[in-house]
């Protein structure tokens, strides 16, 4: 087949090629369509593995032009991105506008693929601007999908389809389908529009034998016939998890069928789908299906606003009968509507009365219940459809609504039998018979416990009820359990049977454990009962609802019983039946609420003393019995007793007393439900605790509460408690402290440690505050020392003191550790308060200076021992016996004889006010006893010496005649022969004496200073590693280097340290290397510090956008991007700039390009990857700008002409379409509104803003068409002397009077009345005898009527020797200028002059002539204002009238003679810079855009002819303004607005104004302009000072240029004016 359609394409010679290709590309941003078509196509077709590959309008039109030619059969067809085949927006008239213009524009059409079996994944993407308008018989993306194809994952949006051909099929994706699925497709936001066209949907005008699942509709669709939101008309099709938002409007008055999902079904079938769109019009609407025949309509919900408009007939008894069909679901019958929803709202009438369905615009509208209830019946019906596949769960979504795309339905209740008597549950007493523990049965109290979410259902045993017991039985549940029986379980059976006979049931009691609550559904899909028992009893929060199809609800019960108000039965047989087989003989309440209960379905409960089995609904098309027991128990005022509280509790500062305690508990109750009224009794007061009492004693109140609602009153006690103010004692702080008292300040001084020592005068001290006051006035002791002193208060202390005076403070004799105490007394009002503190008195201590010493008067040794004494200075009155001890060179000797250095040393025995001491001694208590010295023969040398590693010895060797030199390096170190030697460099010290021999005494120590000089670490033999580069860490970095001597490691803080600079941030560090120890010198490297990179940039908290501009230019960034790798003190974030938007439209998700760089003081220490530098950011957005008008003005000086009259200028606005209406009635337009008749009129006007701009909100202007003055003049009558005065009576127009000013057919509609003035005139002079007087005259309310007198002349009978005179009749007065003639009375045959002179800024509009016939006599224009005419045989009148002179302002009806810009707009008009702005305006206060400015000023120099044309993107070359623009760029008077754009729309300010003007002028001009919003450094300040210089412009007042303001089209061409015309 594939090589049949290539030779076919060769034959025809078509420039197609659809060979597959060896890749394809990935999903890109799509460019818009421009109507080319692809060479070629990648793949196939011809399987799902090789399908063609769809990524450009232009590979899509090469797609449907082939299927239009050749038969495709079975094609696969990919899409790999998105397509855009028009850019814009449509309007429901098919007017398109490309996003970013402001005009409309004709878009790109597209013809429909041809006939294939099509299989088309969409893969996801969309196609959008789709636009079809032609008249073929099968209209959409596809013209017919045939026999097994499908369409998936594929959107169509914002396009529009239009065809006004009578027998075509329109849908958006296709014309017609056979066995076609459409499987997880949106049509959003689409516009089709037919005119006469049989089928007409969102998605396929006729589908037959197919299937739609998971299908979304939005937009609009009008037309005359059959209209669907997815389907027109369908056969054998099902439709699931659909739903439409499509607003639907149907223009045809007679049997027209409308359908949010189907217009027409036919053996349909519609699961789980929804209407949330309005449907007008036609005569057979529904909002799931207009006109269903053999459809099955299942749990489907419609929420729409639905009227028909049409109607139906047929001839009953030769009379015609007119019905409507509208229903919420379906508007006619023929159809199974089950488990949905708003079906409530069918409505069907005759006899000339439209259809209506109540438009639901609550959620609770919907089978009475809010959007969670809806939302649970949905769901919950899915159990009940028959395991039908595909099905999904409904999901509320952000609006309330629910819709079918939660995930797919799968049953996963637990179906189980609970039959009691032989099954299941009878078989296993108090065990957990399922395996998830939902149910359980105690046999020996009868219980069954049902536990929170199970569903009980049929299974294998269809002839047993799903609860079956021969006896009484108790359910226990504790949350919601549902019994659903969907089988047919046996004639009579019911779904709950306590009996085996019918109505020989047992007691049921249904209550929930403690502190829960229960709800029981009991439902029949079949024709069984709901329950068989001889008692209910609903004990505690128990809610049970009862459903049935066929059969009553309840078969037999006898009793009925409630034990609590928020206890509820809801009863209903759907079917049409009985609720109830038979009526409760007796129902039981609470006795507390024994008054009341309800009936009436879950909406509208009515309160009734009794209620029957059956009640007669009105509003049906026939009456049915149905039956809707809704029992609850004084429901709102038992909740409000409920809800009341258990106990009150106040404190007694709040209400302490009857009245008081009212008075709160009113104000605390008022906001209860169903509050009335409160009572207080039993008060007794709470008392306030005291000292004696400190908790107080509480008080107690009873509160009877009392609820009122529906005339049920109830009281409640609620016991109440007054808690007592308890009884605070102050707080009583005391310290207790011990030291002195400062001898010079008074000051206490508190002693560190409590220690002091003996002789010394101690003080103590003690403070007493009650709540942080120091109290005064108190007494006290204090007791320490076996002594007892007074406390007394201090005031420069704050505290109380003991003692006061110095000379009786306290002392201690001996050396102990003691402890004293204090004792505040207490009073009446403070309490007595007592304390301790220990302190230590120590002995004094013996120190050299308390004893005076004195060596042996002899110190030359002798062989004799020698005596030192000590003497005691201090008290001689205590006893010191102090022991001399003598240390000879270090050592205990027991007396001073030999030769040496002596040391004196005491010790002293303890005593009660000494320590004891020993070796107590002082550097000056020493002595010597000496030999001769020794002499020296050779000194030693110090050796010259530099650190090598190896021992040196230190010095030359000396000698002695008297002994031996013994050498060391430590002064009190062992001496030896031997010379020292030394390996580290430094310095050292050589010790060195002679040891005498027995004839000598050893000689003094002496020492000679050595330095072992340190090797310098810049020698050859020392090297250095180089260090590697760090990483920035936020912390100075110091790597250690490895120096080396030869091959030997030296060591850092041995051999050297290391100093390091700049080595915390980026850039080269250094490493002062010091020599220390055996190593001198420094040395210097370096190392390289690089930036740290930052990680895992993180841009969800960026937000890009900006207010429409009708630029690309950036949007504002705000937020911060994430990142990590920082130290946490360091000043660095990163910076983002975003780039130019790649258009400049409004909308969300747009792309720009952010590119970063580091910033903050630490920036320069951290590196971002180079792949991180810019960043594709796709979430920035450009919001709508505020839409601006210039308003519309009224158009002066309008008056009644016979025409249709613009009554105001045309507004504008740069935003978007200006649009008026006249009057409050009137609809909205783009044409300016007119009016004929004379009358005040309101003009209002609003903006619809455009795609980048809000609406401006209505706004109104009023005008004016003034009545036209219309003259009637009397005409002048002639008679002669003597002769009779002609008659008036019955006067007639163009022979008694004239009538002038009326227009067109007008006419008057009433004649006016005649007479004369005098009524009697005098017939016997010559000349004018009387004034004829006009007057009673109307020509209705567009005409103001002015009257002019006519004359009665006399005169006399003509003889044969004389001529006849005429007279030559003018106005008395004329408006706006003056006529005379000459002569006033003329003969026949003579010449008569007319001079016309019209007054300042007037001309002669008309001159005519009439002779009394009304005949127009010729006039001969002499020029000057002189017109002669001959004179006829008869008298004549003259006319002239005069108008503005506004030359070829003629037709500027808003442009009055004496506004500002008239000269200006006259010399503008005549030269052709501006005719105006259509309809006879000028438009003088609309704001003149770039382009207009640039024209007005090209023209005004005479259009020169531009030597190039300009480069802005934004100038079409076919503009009215091109070839001004290049003019101006080529003189310098601009260069555009950035960005190749010139934004010839965007409205120019009067700075930009008359800097083109300066520009132009190519004139300069000096100093600051005067104005005070005129900056000096403006770019247009020295334009404007240029203007005021030259008279172009003074300002708008108040020192103000009005740089900002918008520049007007009067203000431009004044100002062209005053440049070019006056300068």
């Amino acid at each position: 087949m594939r090589k049949r359609l290539l030779s076919i394409l060769t034959a025809l010679t078509l420039c197609l090629t659809l060979l597959p290709t060896a890749a394809f590309a990935a999903a890109t941003i799509p460019d818009v369509w421009d109507g080319s078509t692809a060479a070629k196509l990648t793949g196939s077709g011809t399987s799902e593995d090789d399908p063609f590959l769809i990524s450009t309008g232009a590979e899509l039109k090469l797609l449907a032009e082939n299927s239009r030619i050749l038969d495709f059969g079975s094609c696969y067809v990919k899409l790999t991105n998105d397509i855009i085949l028009n850019d814009g927006t449509f309007e429901k008239d098919g007017s398109f506008t490309k996003n970013g213009e402001g005009s409309p524009s004709e878009p790109k059409a597209w013809l429909p693929a041809g006939k294939a079996t099509w299989h088309i994944d969409g893969n996801g993407h969309y196609i959008s601007g789709l636009y079809i308008k032609l008249n073929e018989d099968r209209i959409g993306l596809f013209s017919y999908t045939d026999n097994g194809g499908y369409v998936k994952d594929l959107t169509i949006k914002n396009s529009y389809v239009y065809s006004a051909r009578s027998d075509t099929r329109v849908g958006v994706f296709a014309g017609t389908s056979f066995r076609t699925s459409f499987i997880n497709c949106v049509g959003e936001n689409n516009i089709v529009a037919t005119n006469g066209c049989k089928y007409t949907a969102g998605v396929v005008g006729w589908a037959e034998e197919g299937s739609f699942s998971g299908i979304h509709t939005s937009g609009s669709i009008s037309g005359n016939n059959v209209l669907g939101g997815i389907a027109g008309r369908t056969m054998d099709t099902t439709f699931k998890n659909c739903w439409n938002e499509t607003n639907i409007d149907n223009e045809k008055a007679t049997i027209r069928q409308s359908g949010g999902i189907a217009g027409m079904a036919s053996s349909a079938s519609f699961y789980n789908c929804a209407n949330l769109g309005y449907l007008h019009g036609g005569s057979r609407v529904g909002g799931i299906v207009g006109e269903a025949n053999n459809v099955k309509v299942k749990n489907c919900y419609g929420l729409s606003d639905i009227a028909d408009t049409g109607r139906d007939w047929w001839t009953d008894n030769g009379k015609w009968r007119y019905f409507y069909y509208t229903g919420t679901l379906v508007g006619t019958e023929g159809s199974m509507v089950s488990f949905s929803y708003a079906q409530d709202g069918y409505e069907r009438n005759d006899y000339g009365e439209n259809g209506v369905v109540p438009h639901f615009t609550g959620k609770g509208d919907l089978g009475g219940g809010d959007e969670g209830e809806l939302l649970d019946a949905l769901n919950g019906n899915l159990y009940k459809m028959e395991g039908e596949p595909g099905l999904n769960e409904w999901v509320r979504t952000g609006d309330g609504y629910p819709l079918p795309i939660g995930g797919s339905f799968v049953d996963s209740s637990k179906y189980y039998d609970i039959w009691l008597d032989g099954v299941r549950v009878g078989e296993r007493n108090a065990a957990d018979i399922l395996e998830n523990g939902l149910a359980a049965y105690d046999d020996s109290t009868k219980t069954l416990y049902l536990h929170d979410g199970l569903t009980i259902t049929n299974g294998d045993a269809a002839e047993n009820s799903l609860l079956l017991a021969n006896g009484d039985l108790n359910l226990c549940i504790d949350g919601t359990v549902r019994f659903i029986s969907n089988m047919n379980i046996g004639s009579g059976a019911s779904v709950i049977d306590l009996g085996i006979d019918v109505g020989g049931g047992e007691a049921l009691r249904i209550y929930t454990p403690e502190g829960k609550s229960a709800t029981v559904s009991v439902i029949a899909n079949n024709p069984s009962y709901g329950l068989d028992l001889s008692s209910l009893t609903l004990d505690g929060n128990v809610s049970m609802s009862v459903r049935t199809n066929l059969s009553p609800c309840f078969a037999f019960c006898n009793t009925f019983t409630l034990t609590s108000p928020q206890a509820m039965l809801d009863a209903v047989n759907l079917g049409g039946g009985f609720a109830m087989l038979n009526v409760f003989s007796s129902i039981n309440l609470p006795s507390m609420n024994a008054q009341k209960f309800y009936e009436g379905s879950a909406d509208t409960l009515t309160r009734v003393d009794s209620f029957t089995t059956q009640k007669e609904v009105e509003g049906q098309d026939t009456p049915k019995y149905f039956m809707y027991p809704h029992i609850r128990i004084a429901p709102e005022v038992s909740e409000a007793y409920d809800s009341l509280p258990a106990s009150l509790e106040v404190s007694m500062e709040t209400a302490n007393d009857e009245a008081s305690l009212k008075t709160w508990a009113e104000t605390q109750l008022a906001s209860a439900d169903c509050f009335e009224s409160v009572d207080i009794s039993g008060v007794v007061s709470a008392t306030a605790g005291t000292f004696a009492n400190p908790g107080g004693t509480n008080g107690s109140f009873t509160a009877s509460v009392t609820v009122l609602k529906n005339d049920i009153r109830l009281t409640k006690a609620i016991p109440g408690v007054i808690t007592a103010t308890a009884y605070t004692a102050p707080e009583i702080i005391t310290t207790f402290r011990v030291g002195t008292v400062n001898g010079t300040s008074g000051i206490f001084e508190e002693k560190s440690g409590n220690t002091f020592t003996c002789g010394e005068e101690i003080v103590f001290a003690v403070t007493y505050t009650s709540n942080d006051t120091a109290v005064k006035g108190l007494t006290g002791t204090v007791t320490c020392f076996d002594k007892t002193k007074d406390l007394t208060w201090s005031e420069d202390n704050s505290c109380y003191l003991s003692p006061v005076e110095a000379s009786s403070c306290f002392t201690c004799p001996m050396a102990a550790d003691y402890t004293a105490s204090y004792t505040i007394d207490g009073t009446g009002e403070y309490e007595q308060k007592a304390g301790n503190l220990s302190l230590t008195v120590k002995g004094l201590t013996l120190k050299a200076s308390d004893f005076t010493f004195s060596p042996p008067s002899d110190l030359v040794y002798d062989g004799n021992a020698k005596t030192a004494s000590l003497q005691f200075n201090g008290n001689p009155e205590l006893s010191v016996t102090p022991v001399v001890k003598y240390c000879l060179n270090g050592s205990s000797v027991s007396e001073a004889k030999e030769a040496g250095v002596y040391t004196v040393k005491l010790d002293v025995g303890a005593s009660s006010y000494y320590k004891p001491v020993t070796d107590l001694s002082d550097s000056s208590w020493t002595f010597t006893i000496v030999k001769p010295s020794a002499t020296i023969d050779l000194l030693p040398n110090a050796n010259d010496l530099t650190y090598n590693g190896l021992p040196q010895e230190l010095v030359t060797p000396g000698s002695s005649a008297g002994g031996t030199l013994r050498y060391s390096t430590s002064e009190n170190g062992s001496y030896a022969s031997s010379i020292p030697t030394g390996t580290a460099a430094g310095d050292y010290i050589v010790y060195w004496y002679v040891q005498g021999d027995d004839a000598h005494s050893d000689s003094d120590k002496q020492h000679i200073e050595v330095k072992i000089k340190a090797k310098n670490l810049n020698s050859s033999d020392v090297s250095t590693d180089q260090i590697t580069a760090q990483t920035y860490s936020g912390n100075d970095l110091t790597p250690e280097p490895r120096v080396k001597d030869g091959g030997i490691c030296l060591s850092v803080g041995h051999d050297y340290t290391l100093a390091y600079e700049n080595n915390k941030f980026v850039g080269t560090a250094a490493v002062k290397i010091t020599g220390i120890g055996n190593y001198t010198g420094e040395i210097t490297t370096n190392f390289t510090i690089i930036p740290k990179q930052l990680t895992a940039l993180d841009f969800s908290g960026i937000t890009v956008t900006k207010i429409y501009d009708s630029t690309t230019e950036a949007g504002t960034l705000t937020g911060t991007v994430g990142f990590n790798g920082k130290v946490s003190t360091d000043d660095i974030f990163i910076k983002a700039i975003p780039s130019v938007y790649a258009d400049e439209k409004v909308g969300q998700n747009k792309h720009v390009t952010l590119t970063l760089s580091l910033e903050g003081g630490d920036s320069e220490n951290y590196t971002l990857a180079k792949e991180d530098a810019t960043y594709e950011f796709t979430a920035a957005s450009i919001t709508k700008a505020d839409g601006r008008v210039t308003a519309p003005e009224q158009v002066d000086q309008l008056r009644y002409n016979g025409k249709m009259q613009t009554l105001v200028t045309g507004g504008s606005s740069t935003t978007g379409e200006i649009q008026y209406r006249l009057g409050e009635s009137g609809t909205y337009g783009t044409a300016l509104p007119q009016a004929k008749d004379a009358g005040s009129y309101t003009v209002y006007y609003k903006v619809v803003g455009d795609s980048n701009h809000k609406d401006v909100e209505e706004k109104f202007v009023t005008a004016e068409i003034k009545a036209t003055e219309l003259t009637v003049t009397a005409k002048d009558k002639n008679a002669y002397i003597g002769g009779k005065t002609p008659d008036l009576s019955k006067p007639e127009l163009n022979k008694d009077y004239t009538v002038d000013g009326l227009i067109g057919e007008d006419h008057l509609t009433k004649e006016p009345i005649l007479a004369y003035d005098p009524a009697a005139p005098d017939m016997t002079k010559i000349g004018e005898a009387a004034k004829i007087i006009a007057n009673g005259a109307d020509a209705g309310s567009n005409y103001s009527i002015t009257y002019a007198a006519g004359k009665l002349i006399l005169s006399r009978r003509s003889s044969s020797s004389g001529s006849v005179t005429y007279p030559v009749n003018v106005p008395d007065k004329t408006e706006n200028g003056s006529v005379t003639v000459s002569p006033k009375n003329a003969s026949k045959g003579s010449t008569v002059t007319i001079t016309v002179k019209p007054d300042s800024g007037y001309v002669l509009e008309t001159i005519s002539v009439t002779d009394k016939n009304g005949n127009d006599l010729k006039l001969t224009d002499k020029g000057n204002g002189k017109y002669t005419f001959t004179m006829p045989t008869s008298k004549v009148e003259v006319k002239a009238t005069f108008m503005e002179d506004n030359s070829v302002l003629n037709f500027f009806y808003d442009v009055p003679n004496d506004a500002y810009y008239y000269e200006a707009v006259k010399w503008a008009a005549e030269n052709g810079i501006t005719g105006g702005v259509g309809n006879s305006l000028f438009a003088p206060n609309r704001p003149c855009t770039r382009a207009q400015i640039v024209t007005f000023l090209w023209r005004a120099v005479g259009s020169p002819e531009p030597k190039n044309m300009s480069n802005f993107s934004d100038v079409p070359a076919d503009s009215y303004y091109a070839k001004a623009v290049a003019w101006a760029v080529e003189n310098g008077i601009t260069t555009g607005t950035g960005d190749g754009k010139f934004s010839p729309d965007a409205t120019c300010t009067r700075a930009q104004s008359v800097t083109f003007l300066f520009r132009a002028s190519k004139a300069s001009a000096n100093g600051a302009p005067a104005f005070s919003d005129v900056a000096a450094t403006a770019y247009y300040a020295e334009a404007v000072k240029w203007a005021t210089d030259n008279g172009i412009t003074n300002g708008i007042g108040d020192n103000l240029f009005g740089s900002d303001n918008d520049c007007t089209r009067a203000q431009i061409v004044t100002f062209l004016y005053r440049m070019y015309q006056e300068n």
